[in-house]
């Protein structure tokens, strides 16, 4: 794995590292046995920025390369753990570590490493890159543009200051050059005289931090979504404190919904909205299991009142949320400790949202 050369072997349930024990780790150890994998190879790259206030345990250095600059290549070589409808985002490795907010993280994400596929059978490859024009959206498959990086960025660190979960920011690192299909390395300029990029388009790979990178709707089969949750589950129960065993889960689903109405309420008072948490094409949403606020590029701010179609698209997206969440976690506990029911957890989400929002309502409103 990739994670052995950016900070040794992967850990192990219980074993952090030194760090301790009293730190969250989830269920690390079934994760990494069930992971679906791809080769990737270390490409001629640049690091533009490290946040200096994660402390994560990488090597990264600003104006140097950076062996988290990879690419998927068919060639053997390190692999980095890949999911379904995840197109081009990988995960480098889990390990505990924290900023100097107070906040923990685990598994460490890399954005545009290329462009990943699953077929019917759920089996990983590496796909060509491509340009995507369809309706409002024009993408270069499998690559992160160095613009997006940067805003979802510069949001994740005002969320983070104002108290609202979300992934973070760690590095931005500038691809020099890519791998094809068939193991070939291409200077970047290749792909904009191919019309994949754009002349002002820059790839990069975004290095984020996350508590536990899983989403609601996530792909795979049962078995995976029931690690999946199991381990954001104990992973939320050792961040707050608690004793996973006293932290069943109907205390999870109440604890994520008061927590997604807490942060879409804060957002709003903040005067911003997503317009992303429910993505097009079916793909995973846009709030992890551990109730983090993701993929920020699309957030926007608004200097006065918000338009009061934002307010409700981002309110109906936590519905749909909810309501997946109570449909998953009935599946995966076969409703041995009764049903979760939609509208308890939308009451318990509404009570949130208004609790954050109860002093400025009026104006945010037009």
């Amino acid at each position: 794995m990739i994670s052995e050369e950016i900070f040794g072997a992967p850990m192990t349930d219980g074993e952090n590292k030194g760090i301790g024990s009293s730190l969250p780790t989830g269920h690390e150890k079934d994760l990494h046995r069930i992971r679906e994998t791809l080769p990737v190879e270390q490409v001629g790259n640049e690091v533009l920025w490290v946040n200096p206030n994660i402390n994560a345990p990488l090597k990264l250095k600003e104006g140097e390369e950076s062996p988290l600059g990879v690419f998927l290549s068919p060639t053997d070589g390190k692999n980095i753990e890949v999911f379904d409808r995840h197109k081009r985002s990988a995960l480098a490795g889990r390990v505990i570590f924290c900023d100097q907010n107070g906040n923990t993280y685990r598994d460490i994400g890399v954005k545009g490493v290329g462009y990943i596929n699953f077929d019917a059978q759920r089996r990983p490859s590496q796909a060509n890159l491509e340009r995507y024009k369809k309706q409002k959206l024009d993408m270069a498959l499998g690559l992160e543009i160095l613009t997006d990086a940067e805003h979802d960025r510069d949001i994740g660190e005002v969320f983070v200051k104002a108290g609202i979960r979300c992934d973070r920011t760690i590095a931005i690192i500038k691809f020099v050059e890519y791998i094809d299909k068939d193991a070939h390395r291409h200077a970047i300029d290749e792909l904009r005289e191919a019309g994949i990029l754009l002349k002002d388009e820059t790839p990069v790979a975004s290095v984020r931090a996350f508590g536990v990178n899983a989403r609601v709707n996530e792909g795979g089969d049962l078995k995976k979504l029931n690690y999946a949750y199991q381990d954001a589950r104990q992973m939320v129960a050792q961040e707050l404190g608690k004793p996973p065993e006293e932290f069943g889960w109907h205390k999870y689903a109440q604890w994520f919904a008061e927590t997604l109405g807490k942060n879409i309420g804060r957002m709003l008072k903040l005067g911003y909205t997503h317009g992303n948490l429910l993505p097009a094409d079916s793909a995973p949403y846009n709030v992890t299991l551990d109730c983090r606020i993701v993929d920020k590029d699309t957030v926007k701010h608004y200097d006065d009142a918000i338009p009061e179609i934002q307010i409700d698209f981002d309110k109906i997206s936590a519905h749909v949320i909810i309501n997946t969440l109570c449909q998953q976690l009935n599946t995966i506990t076969d409703m041995k400790e009764g049903e979760f029911e939609y509208w308890s957890l939308y009451k318990v989400f509404n009570d949130a949202y208004d609790e954050e929002l109860k002093a400025s309502r009026g104006d945010l409103h037009t």
